[in-house]
């Protein structure tokens, strides 16, 4: 289920190779929420 998403948001993201996380940093009027994606992947 799809959320509302604020600015400092911490996401996670499945993918193949474990569990990934961003944040949710800013909003450009142009391109929408930009995200800081931390490096590496967590079990």
């Amino acid at each position: 289920m799809a959320k509302k998403v604020k600015l400092g948001d911490i996401l996670q993201v499945l993918t193949s190779q474990g569990v990934a996380y961003a944040q949710v940093t800013h909003k450009h009027p142009e391109f929408g929420f930009l995200i800081r994606v931390f490096p590496g992947f967590h079990n």
